[in-house]
């Protein structure tokens, strides 16, 4: 333990730490124990506990769940807020107007950082509830065996997943998720999907014997463990580790002793402070020496040295940085992409690549037939995924159904063989009776029919109707094996539903498919004498068994020319036509007497060609809709999607071909390839891959770690306890809403509601249109600050020499008023500012980009120049004219806080005009220009404000003067568009 103490506290977390935690074996070896063992350590038996046991192992073990990590109160994150330069800077300012009696300035700056807390506390808060209300969304349920009182009785009973206890014996069926970890002590033909733990796709089949030996996690066939999903089968076992003492609860608790990730904009807006401070120092410091000299008491001059250092800072940029930080979050929120972190955002918006899984991101992940073969064609299948919406397709035309064709035998053997349950919603009628009788027949036989088919006068007077009462959305869900579950949702595309013919043909006997066999037989009671026997599974294994194929509505004898054309070619085409995609499966069919299943059984162990073949079905896991345009948006925006997938090679290349992931020149590195590379050699090939197969989530990880030693910002996919290392890795870590585990989410900064590859590149171009925004936000604020200090500097040196005194031009007050009141409702909009055109069109930004550049410094020189000149010009108008200083404040303050109104028309865009962008396209912002002049008016005209700010009431003549020099900015901001326009045809 001290040893990973020290990496984790050093080394953060890591691959090395993962594979140590997974490979590392419980305290006690359950796996080792036989079942009466676990009994005798656990205190419990094959009946299950008392309620009063669970009770007191309840105060010992405690509750069945995962800790939250370090939980931060509300408290805790309110006060978070505060830790910011400006803040500190501010609250100094506060104080220094305090000592100065300046109360009403000091309880205006207490407002400003009181408001900034609130709305940083509010969006982090509201991001955490959002995080909750997911995981309310898959709360748990069990079923377990209880004792009675008398210990003679036991039942079954459900509980909440989180009131289990070590030694609960809990019953385990298929679609149920292992509520902890546990022991198994009876199986039949329980398999278990173990992929959110261990990486591996295929299900596990779980076995009650003892194991010898050192094994790992996914070698484990008599352990269930917590979070793994039951595909198949049922089961017993008991409990044996409970919460965090769980296989999840051991990795969760290493990931929240992860550190924080820094975002870039925390590291821009860090230095942007820093810049910001010592121009507020400077300003302060030579502010001070200019009145020293002057022989201005000193008093007079800390007060102009505050109102220096109130001009130079921004108040109110912590505040409009938190709140479009916000806005970016709420709109990425109604695009299914819920982000956990504010500074996340910006993070987002640098992203160079996104690296995702296939299964259930790209893809919907609901296998879906596509194609079917037989009687010698081809019949494409239309619909995607659970949707009963489809046709059979032939030539483009409709296949229609009946009785004697091969279609029909062929839906009903894929219904029959299958052990997935199809579900519709209680208001989906899927069954239509007529004459009182089910609409669903069996297949009728064929004049010369061998062997196979029913008397075509067994049911007689029932008829298909295609139609049948599914409602307008027929989507179906599934439970069970994926693939079977698309078998049937192609047969009720035909109204075959399991459910209704299985009471016709009930089943008595299967031989379940295994890895190894590649074959599953279903019999079938089809009266007191008769069983049909259905097979289905690999085509080659399928075919050994066939003597005879079913063609035409004959049944012929079936050559080994024609087992090699269906292998070699038809089988072929089937895969090319769907870009090798397909997972393939055959169908075959024999009827046999009751009394002869188990030497047909025996028949079939001795491979012998007993069956007449049907034909082929082929299945996929489609593309998401949207996602190929959704990857052409982010080439053109420079961002390389890479595909990290545990599917096999030909799938996942099959797929990036599909969905424009991959080209020929491009490499694809398997895992075992991976492994094989030093790190070196995998970051030179990572930049020319575009696909990994068969990978682990260590090797994810590898994958993260190589992407970012090549300066990449990496958007990182997953959804299980597996994932969590390289999503922490990641520079965005991206977790699931509806697949994803709780750890996953817990290590991601983002979570997909929708689990669809699309929502993360809305979230991209939200993040970049956030960045925009920022910069508009952020050179608006310093262009209001330059012109401020700048006037007050100037006018420190000129007041002297035109009015033979020295005093402010703005009072501190007035001073914030124009930062915070008149930009604090302006500023606002801008952060509301839509997405410019080209915000996709252009290649990543760098992440150490900062947030001005040499365009953006000269145009706030130019426009603060402009202010400046202006602001002066009118104080001194304002002098001359009516020999006030407060008349001529009052003149210079207005025109500063128009400066600002129609500075923030040029801030829309650096580039186009702002009638190019339209005037009402942001209506918030003419909206905020309404209520900031209609604010100015009210602080000039009203007593109240004129005794608070220092103000008093002004002239038509000064109102149209002030607003002819204020716009003097938009017209010169609008000149320089005019000029870059034509310089850059």
């Amino acid at each position: 333990m001290f040893y990973i103490k020290q990496i984790l506290l050093f080394l953060n977390l890591n691959l090395v730490i993962f594979t140590k935690i997974l490979k590392k074996e419980n305290m006690m070896d359950w796996h080792k124990k036989d079942t009466q063992e676990c009994f005798q350590i656990l205190d419990s038996n094959e009946k299950g506990l008392r309620q009063d046991e669970v009770e007191a192992r309840l105060e010992k073990y405690g509750h069945n769940k995962l800790t939250e990590g370090k939980s931060v109160s509300k408290i805790g994150i309110f006060f978070a807020q505060l830790k910011n330069p400006i803040i500190y800077v501010i609250l100094f300012t506060a104080i220094i107007t305090f000592i100065f009696q300046k109360y009403t300035d000091t309880i205006v700056i207490g407002i400003v950082v009181f408001f900034n807390t609130i709305i940083g506390f509010i969006q982090e808060y509201k991001a955490e509830t959002s995080l909750e209300a997911l995981k309310s969304m898959v709360s748990q349920k069990c079923t377990v065996l209880r004792q009675s009182t008398d210990e003679e009785n036991n039942s079954e009973i459900t509980v909440d997943a989180e009131l289990i206890v070590p030694g609960d014996i809990i019953i385990l069926e298929s679609g149920d998720k292992i509520p902890a970890d546990a022991r198994i002590i009876e199986s039949v033909n329980l398999q278990v999907d173990e992929s959110m733990l261990t990486g591996e796709s295929l299900a596990v089949k779980k076995l009650s014997r003892s194991l010898d030996g050192e094994t790992t996690i996914g070698d484990r066939i008599n352990m269930g463990y917590a979070g793994t999903i039951v595909i198949q089968g049922r089961g017993k076992a008991i409990v044996v580790e409970t919460g965090m003492n769980t296989e999840i609860g051991k990795i969760a608790g290493l990931i929240q002793k992860t550190d924080n990730k820094t975002s870039p904009i925390r590291t821009k807006v860090l230095n942007l402070v820093k810049i910001l401070l010592l121009v507020a120092l400077f300003s302060s410091f030579f502010t001070f020496l200019i009145g020293f000299f002057q022989g201005i008491a000193i008093y007079e001059m800390f007060f102009f040295a505050v109102a220096s250092a109130i001009s130079a800072i921004p108040e109110g940029l912590p505040v409009i940085i938190t709140i479009t930080l916000a806005i970016g979050v709420n709109r990425m929120a109604k695009r299914n992409a819920i982000i956990r972190e504010l500074q996340a955002v910006d993070t987002l918006g640098a992203s160079t690549i996104i690296c995702s899984d296939k299964t259930g991101t790209l893809t919907t992940n609901q296998m879906t037939a596509r194609q079917i073969y037989i009687d010698n064609k081809f019949i494409e299948i239309t619909g995607k995924g659970h949707n009963l919406n489809g046709k059979f397709l032939f030539n483009n035309k409709e296949i229609e159904i009946d009785r004697t064709n091969s279609l029909h035998h062929l839906l009903y053997n894929a219904t029959l063989c299958n052990n997935a349950r199809l579900k519709l919603d209680k208001n989906n009628v899927h069954l239509k009776k007529i004459n009182n009788r089910n609409i669903i027949d069996e297949p009728k036989p064929v004049d010369n029919q061998i062997n196979i088919g029913i008397d075509r006068n067994e049911i007689a007077g029932n008829e298909i109707d295609p139609n049948a009462g599914i409602n307008n959305e027929k989507v179906a869900s599934i439970s069970g094996d994926p693939t079977e579950g698309a078998l049937l949702v192609l047969a009720a595309k035909k109204n075959i539903f399991k459910e209704e013919i299985e009471k016709k043909l009930p089943r008595v006997d299967e031989i379940p498919f295994n890895s190894t066999q590649k074959y599953m037989v279903t019999f079938h009671k089809k009266s007191s004498e008769k069983v049909d026997v259905y097979m289905k599974g690999a085509p080659e294994i399928v075919l050994e068994f066939c003597s005879n194929i079913y063609l035409n509505g004959e049944v012929i004898n079936l050559s080994d020319d024609k087992k090699v054309e269906i292998i070699q070619d038809q089988l072929l085409r089937l895969m090319v036509s769907a870009r090798s995609t397909l997972r393939n499966l055959a169908f075959a069919y024999q009827r046999i007497n009751y009394e002869d299943i188990e030497k047909f059984k025996e028949t079939i162990e001795n491979r012998e060609e007993l069956f007449n073949f049907i034909g082929l079905v082929g299945m996929i896991d489609p593309p998401r809709t949207g996602v190929k345009k959704s990857i052409d948006l982010c080439k053109r925006a420079g961002i390389k999607v890479i595909m990290a997938t545990g599917d096999h090679r030909i799938t996942a290349e099959a797929i990036g071909r599909e969905i424009g992931i991959h080209k020929d020149d491009n490499f694809i590195i398997t895992g075992d390839k991976l492994k094989s590379l030093n790190k070196e050699e995998l970051d030179e090939k990572i930049e020319n891959t575009s696909i990994f197969a068969r990978v682990s989530p260590e090797d994810k990880f590898e994958i993260v770690s190589s992407l970012k030693r090549n300066n990449h910002v990496v958007c990182m996919t997953g959804d299980g306890v597996n994932d969590a290392p390289a999503l922490k890795m990641g520079d965005i870590g991206i977790s699931m809403g509806k697949a994803g585990t709780d750890v996953a989410k817990e290590s991601s900064d983002m979570i997909l509601a929708d689990d669809d590859f699309s929502s993360i590149v809305n979230a991209v171009e939200e993040g970049r249109v956030v960045f925009q925004n920022l910069r508009k936000v952020i050179k608006y604020l310093i262009c209001t600050n330059i012109g401020e200090d700048a006037v007050i500097f100037c006018s420190l040196l000129l007041f002297p020499l035109l009015f033979e005194e020295i005093f402010l031009i703005f009072t501190p007050i007035q001073i914030i008023w124009v930062n915070l009141v008149t930009d604090g409702v302006l500023d606002i909009t801008l952060a509301m500012e839509g997405k410019e055109s080209d915000v996709m069109s252009m290649p990543p930004r760098k992440p150490d980009e900062s947030l001005f550049d040499k365009q953006i410094f000269v145009n706030i020189i130019f426009i603060g120049t402009l202010m400046m000149v202006g602001t002066l010009t009118m104080f001194i108008y304002g002098m001359h004219t009516y020999d006030s200083r407060i008349k001529a404040q009052t003149i210079a303050f207005t025109t500063m806080a128009l400066f600002q109104v129609f500075n923030a028309l040029n801030c829309r865009s650096r580039t186009k005009s702002f009638f190019e962008l339209g005037i009402f396209t942001n209506k918030y912002l003419i909206g905020a220009i309404l209520v900031s002049i209609f604010f100015q008016f009210s602080v000039v005209h009203l007593f109240f404000f004129n005794t608070l700010l220092g103000t008093t009431p002004l002239l038509i003549i000064d109102w149209a003067l002030i607003f002819a020099v204020s716009s003097t900015v938009f017209i010169g901001d609008e000149i320089r568009k005019l000029i870059l326009k034509y310089k850059n045809k």
